[in-house]
């Protein structure tokens, strides 16, 4: 048989590449389902019809005698159905039956082939290609762009009996070329693009539907009449388009942009080497339940499909947000190369009193997909338009005012992403003072030096190696923490303490930041006299800060000492097992888990020092140093 060049383009039917890994424990509970018999089913193109039959099996085991069916083909130019599952085959291609209830659905997957053996040698060669969204600070404008699917793995399948007949890969540019031998079956043959990546490629990525069928997706192309005489056979251009799973191809995409940036980064982390990544695998289906988030230590990513549920809005799907994939991709990169203690949890854009673990965390996660994008700007749509929208150049495009007054300090997401962000980008003269321009090398490079003696991960932590690895970089990495009101350097006082003036209007400000070795303790002189009741307390505590206060005379006997107005000790806090949320305190400048207070009669001309500390008993979710104020005050 001549050898057959067939150049086609890939359509968007949304098959599933079944694979038997789901949950079989027998403590699983079955549910009513649907199931269709013969499946998968071979027809011939004009010929004889064939009857499919539907059973609805009941979750107790039995079957409902009567339930009734409406069917229904996905491509009725392939297969027609009759309403009692009569199927015929009018061309060659693959499309799916659909037998359903008002609750419940099952199908089959039918192939319609040529009445004449298949060709010897078939060859096949086209393009790949997806449907993507186009968005802007407002959310999608509308537009749509193909894209290559990139590096995929792509299958010759006969349709007479499903077998693959050859394998291959996609190239940088979604072009592809396959050959096979099909004379021993009837003629027809689809391709069929997955969502994974070749084994050839150094990146090891896989989209699936959901851990129970761990599915991959697949767009297939249009039948092809491989028992023809015609040597070429060319089809209008289709593809994997964003009403079917296009979505799960972007998703890939996006993936391979990220993964690429950070393999890149070389070397990492040992001299010549680049920056290697384990498996990496996403959950996405066209109304998938589950929402967005990454998940430790499985290496797995959820993306929100647009199911409702608590975790999942249907107004907000975000298989075309590459925004936020990639910065669930950020959580990945921080949780191989370094250290990801985040609690996760509920958080907010505005809040700058975070449990300093997730504002690290989530920081990094909105840098790295800035970083990998190379571009400032954030944005998470909605069905409406955008959800979430913002600049870490300015913070001028979200929707809250208050954004940018409240990106100060560590235990603030936007301000952590707003540092790692002006460490990076071109030094800017104008909006403010930014004069650092370091790499994306030069930045995990701190990552992945973290202190092995931490037991935490913050932007303290990332302070400490920076000073170790970039410390040439030092102080104009201090000039952008200031902008962040984030106080990585001693205080004004140190060396040099100030007495407290009593009933004073304005509170000292101090830190604990002091660049040795050794914890900083501030010692800090003050007097009371006979009679008085007096209150030594920090207060307005930032950056994490939980302060253990000493009141010591002058020969350093202790007078009275405490580490929490509320008296009640946070070190065990952790995640609640029921919401999944942290029980920890928060840091803010009200925060009784942190302040520090005495009161108690003076005596006559006393002169004492008040010493302040970072608390030992500190919780998880505070920080090693911070700031506060202190005062002294009588009724």
């Amino acid at each position: 048989m001549a050898l057959k060049t067939l150049r086609i383009v890939l359509i968007g039917l949304s098959l599933f590449l079944t694979q038997c890994k789901g949950n079989t424990s027998s403590s699983v509970v079955q549910a009513d389902k649907i199931e269709i018999s013969p499946n998968p089913v071979n027809l011939v193109a004009g010929g004889d019809p064939v009857q499919l039959l539907a059973v609805l099996t009941q979750s107790t085991g039995g079957t409902d005698s009567d339930a009734t069916f409406i069917w229904e083909s996905e491509d009725p130019s392939i297969v027609l159905v009759d309403p009692n599952g009569l199927v015929v085959g009018l061309k060659i291609g693959v499309t799916r039956i659909t037998a359903r209830t008002d609750t419940l659905s099952g199908s089959a997957i039918l192939g319609v082939v040529s009445p004449n053996a298949g060709a010897a040698t078939v060859t096949l060669s086209g393009t790949a290609l997806y449907e993507d969204k186009i968005f802007d600070k407002k959310g999608f404008t509308g537009a749509l762009e193909k894209k290559p699917i990139r590096n995929a793995i792509i299958e010759l399948i006969a349709i007479d009996g499903f077998v693959t007949i050859a394998t291959g890969a996609t190239n940088a540019f979604g072009d592809y070329e396959l050959s096979g031998n099909n004379a021993s079956r009837r003629g027809g043959l689809y391709l069929r693009v997955l969502s994974t990546l070749d084994a050839a490629h150094p990146i090891d990525l896989e989209i699936r539907n959901n851990p129970d069928e761990e599915a991959l997706l697949a767009v297939t192309s249009v039948g092809i009449d491989d028992s023809t005489s015609n040597p070429f056979i060319t089809s209008s251009e289709v593809f994997a388009k964003t009403t079917g799973v296009g979505g799960g191809f972007n998703i890939l995409d996006v993936f391979q942009d990220a993964s690429a940036f950070v393999r890149n980064a070389a070397p990492c982390p040992e001299p010549n080497t680049q920056c290697s990544l384990p498996l990496l695998k996403a959950y996405w289906e066209p109304g998938g339940t589950r929402g967005t988030y990454y998940r430790t230590p499985e290496n797995f990513i959820f993306i929100c499909g647009g199911g409702e549920s608590e975790e999942c809005r249907s107004f907000d799907p975000d298989e075309y947000d590459d925004s936020v994939i990639i910065h669930e991709f950020g959580h990945f990169v921080l949780n191989t190369f370094s250290k990801d203690l985040s609690p996760g949890g509920l958080h907010s854009l505005t809040e700058n009193d975070q449990d300093i673990r997730l504002s690290w965390s989530e920081g990094w996660a909105n840098f790295f997909s800035s970083a990998v994008r190379n571009s400032p700007l954030y944005v998470d749509t909605s069905g409406g338009g955008v959800l979430i929208s913002f600049s870490l150049e300015d913070f001028s495009t979200h929707p809250t005012s208050t954004l940018i007054d409240m990106a100060h300090f560590t235990t603030s997401e936007i301000a952590v992403s707003g540092v790692l962000w002006d460490s990076f980008d071109p030094v800017e003269t104008v909006l403010e003072n930014d004069p650092l321009t370091l790499s994306f090398r030069d930045i995990l490079q701190v990552v992945i030096h973290f202190p092995s003696v931490s037991t935490t991960s913050s932007m303290e932590t990332f302070w400490l190696s920076f000073r170790s690895i970039q410390g040439p970089h030092l102080d104009n990495f201090y000039t952008v923490t200031r902008n962040r009101a984030m106080r990585f350097e001693e205080d004004n006082f140190e060396g040099s303490e100030t007495a407290l003036v009593l009933n004073g209007t304005s509170k000292q400000r101090h830190t604990l930041f002091l660049d040795t070795a050794a914890p900083d303790e501030d010692i800090i002189p003050f007097t009371v006299k006979t009679g008085g009741a007096y209150t030594v307390s920090t207060s307005r505590l930032t950056n994490g800060a939980d302060t253990f206060l000493t009141i010591k005379e002058q020969n350093g006997t202790p007078v009275k000492e405490n580490d929490n107005a509320s008296n009640f000790l946070y070190t065990k806090c952790t995640n609640n097992l029921l919401t999944g949320l942290s029980n920890c305190p928060r840091n803010g400048p009200t925060s009784l888990s942190s302040s520090t207070s005495f009161v108690w009669n003076g005596e006559d001309n006393a002169s004492l020092n008040a010493h302040v500390k970072s608390s030992s008993a500190a919780p998880p979710s505070a920080g090693r140093f911070g700031s506060y104020e202190i005062g002294l005050s009588s009724p």
